[in-house]
């Protein structure tokens, strides 16, 4: 039987290090290497400077690394992404989550499902 209840976001198992921001101050900065930056088979590093010096290098989720190669992500977007860590307690910098995406059960036109038929050839190959 399908029971409805209050939808409660699942408990997930990465904890929130804080934004970039957060993390290294606004007097901080931060740091691309530029033969990692290039090589797409990697992800992104970013070297994270506190004003007093102290600095970590944190890797990019790949949605972040392919955003700011391609350039849709600019450095600005990445001072407000959180850092998680994971149960393998290795950091990484966040693409934003979107939440869900919702749309009235009104606005959608039911629509018939027909299954195509598969031949046995395509089986077999």
């Amino acid at each position: 039987m399908v029971q409805f209840q209050n939808y409660e976001r699942t408990e997930s198992t990465l904890e929130s290090q804080g934004t970039v921001l957060e993390l290294v101050g606004k007097d901080g900065s931060l740091a691309l290497i530029p033969k990692n930056f290039k090589d797409t088979d990697k992800r992104v590093v970013v070297i994270l400077q506190k004003k007093n010096g102290q600095s970590a290098a944190v890797t990019c989720s790949q949605q972040v690394s392919d955003g700011l190669r391609n350039g849709s992500i600019e450095l600005g977007h990445v001072l407000n992404f959180e850092i998680l860590e994971g149960e393998s307690g290795i950091p990484f910098i966040s693409l934003p989550g979107g939440g869900l995406i919702v749309t009235a059960v009104k606005s959608i036109t039911p629509k018939e499902y027909a299954p195509k038929a598969v031949a046995l050839e395509d089986l077999i190959a």
